[in-house]
């Protein structure tokens, strides 16, 4: 065991040296630092153009050998991934070109140790010099290159560019290859810039005896760069081979997708569903108010206003819903509701809240087998999040006394979000800056123990 230590030991220093060498003598060269630009769009097509040549053909022969039904019917959809294939290879160069460029990468986090302003940096990026560079390289190397595959797949789409000059073809894909380029590039550079700001806190929680400049120093070495080409490189050469029957796994999908959108039935059940779902809310709040106004007669509590109560389950109101005198003391009330209760609600001590609706999967290692949890006691990490859209709204108001916010009906989840974007878990009787949560019952059980501003 010592001795496979001991030479292991041996290929780690020499790979080190090895390193050390690639930095000082070849990247940190004058002449290299001033061709970089140049040099950086050459090795990115040099990489993409003969694998772009190679695999388009591969993936044409498959498809056409294959009994796909969609061949037959929508010779468009080859050409799809013709099209797509291209643009996925070349993206996938220039980003990883992006995210392992030493000499950028320092350059950026000399200036930005902790945070940058995208912004701002979106600004910059339209006036670096070495971006433009490797766009017009890029540019003429595709003008140049005399394969009718990949980029060419356009004119499957429009068909009387087949009767065009070789050159007038060329020039037509320029602007729209120009277009994809310079988008990939740029998306490419900012998701860098992102990538070398968070990665130190994911080095931190690995490997915690060894420094963070040698952490850095191999997480962004030439051999994991290698390795990142070598695996784009076997995955689109086994996507091709798989495409043809991916593909009609899609096709058949859309077939019985149509089908069922059309079955009348299906439209009556959603619309069943739908009223269901809001008659359920504005039940929940109806509910709510009875309850109120039965703890209002038996405890001599006063209603001062109440304003838009029902319309309010529909569009958030711009003031208080209720005023309440209770025990002495004056209560403004604003009802924030959740039509969906799967939407999670993420309330910010800026005076925004956001009812996010995510499409989630669970993880099989965190199923739980016995029922759902409670008021805001899930963890965010249970579940794989495939979509999210956010709903903001300002929940502020102006009030001279106590300020609550009632959620009527309840999101399961409810989450205070800080400024970085963690998220806590929030119950009943919270503080968000001058104002506390609650839900409908627990806010009146809170009236009832005169604990509601406590």
């Amino acid at each position: 065991m010592a001795e496979k230590r001991r030479i292991f030991d041996n290929i780690r220093a020499r790979y080190e040296q090895f390193e050390r060498y690639v930095d000082e003598r070849i990247i940190g060269n004058a002449t290299v630092v001033r061709l970089m630009p140049v040099l950086r769009p050459l090795l990115i097509a040099f990489l993409s153009v003969p694998l772009i040549t190679w695999l388009i053909p591969r993936c044409h022969r498959a498809c056409l050998q294959s009994d796909a039904i969609y061949m037959q019917y929508f010779p468009q959809v080859l050409a799809a991934i013709e099209l797509f294939l291209a643009f996925a290879i070349l993206h996938s160069f220039i980003l990883t070109f992006a995210i392992y460029n030493r000499l950028e990468r320092r350059a950026f986090l000399a200036e930005h140790t902790v945070d940058f302003e995208p912004k701002t940096e979106r600004r910059n990026l339209l006036f670096n010099r070495d971006m433009w560079i490797e766009i017009v390289i890029l540019q003429l190397i595709l003008l140049l290159h005399p394969v009718d595959w990949g980029f060419f797949a356009i004119f499957t789409f429009l068909p009387v560019g087949n009767a065009w000059h070789p050159l007038i073809r060329e020039l037509f894909l320029l602007p729209i290859t120009a277009a994809v380029t310079f988008w990939f590039s740029f998306r490419s550079r900012l998701s860098a810039h992102r990538v070398w700001i968070e990665t130190p806190s994911r080095l931190n929680q690995k490997r915690i005896w060894q420094s963070m400049a040698i952490k850095k120093r191999r997480h962004y070495d030439l051999w994991h760069m290698l390795r990142r080409i070598f695996l784009h490189v076997l995955i689109y050469v086994i996507s091709t081979k798989f495409m043809p029957f991916l593909m009609q796994v899609i096709y058949n999908f859309i077939i019985i997708l149509c089908a069922v959108i059309l079955n009348p039935w299906v439209w009556s059940i959603v619309a069943i569903w739908i009223f269901w779902i809001y008659f359920r809310a504005f039940w929940t709040r109806f509910s709510f108010l009875g309850k109120l106004r039965r703890e209002c007669r038996k405890n001599a509590y006063e209603i001062l206003e109440l304003n838009g109560a029902y319309r309010a389950v529909l569009f958030d109101s711009l003031n208080y819903t209720l005023a309440l005198k209770a025990h002495g003391k004056t209560y403004y009330c604003r009802f924030l509701s959740s039509i969906k209760r799967s939407n999670n609600i993420h309330i910010r001590a800026d005076g925004t809240l956001a009812r996010v609706f995510a499409l989630r999967i669970p993880r099989l290692r965190y199923v739980n087998m016995y029922g759902a949890q409670g008021f805001g006691d899930a963890n965010q990490e249970r579940a794989l999040e495939l979509f999210s859209h956010a709903s903001i709204t300002d929940y502020t108001f102006k009030a001279e006394g106590n300020k609550i916010l009632i959620l009527n009906p309840a999101a399961r989840r409810v989450y205070a979000e800080e400024a970085n974007g963690k998220l806590a878990s929030l119950d009943n009787g919270d503080r968000i800056g001058t104002y506390k949560i609650f839900t409908a019952n627990a806010f009146l059980r809170a009236l009832e123990r005169d604990v509601a501003d406590k």
